[in-house]
């Protein structure tokens, strides 16, 4: 896997559906295997989140597995329980993550979605 510096792209250049919306809270990551690491959510879309945690965490992708996140976004004091699906992993001084969400909660899409289009 390729690990290179990240870097912001132009939105012209964005391949994704769901444009980024950089943060950095708090979370903890339940692994596939469900073991569970402190992490930080760096940014987050109506699509999927990037997570980083410590260079110990270890997550295998593809769209047949499952973990969890719980984080609080900013403009909330209720924390959101997100199911997602492992898309990407690397790993140099610290572990990455990037997954898409799964099968969520209507209240946990409500309150994302007001988060990101406020």
């Amino acid at each position: 896997m390729h690990v290179g510096q990240r870097g912001e792209r132009p939105a012209c250049q964005e391949k994704r559906r769901h444009p980024r919306r950089g943060i950095s809270v708090r979370a903890l990551v339940s692994a596939p295997d469900g073991t569970v690491y402190a992490g930080t959510v760096r940014d987050i879309s109506l699509g999927g989140l990037s997570v980083s945690a410590v260079k110990e965490f270890c997550c295998p992708v593809g769209e047949g597995l499952r973990m969890f996140v719980v984080f609080t976004l900013p403009s909330s004091d209720r924390p959101l329980l997100l199911r997602c699906v492992p898309r990407h992993f690397r790993t140099d001084e610290r572990s990455y993550l990037g997954a898409s969400f799964a099968e969520n909660d209507e209240q946990s899409r409500k309150a994302l979605h007001r988060y990101l289009t406020s």
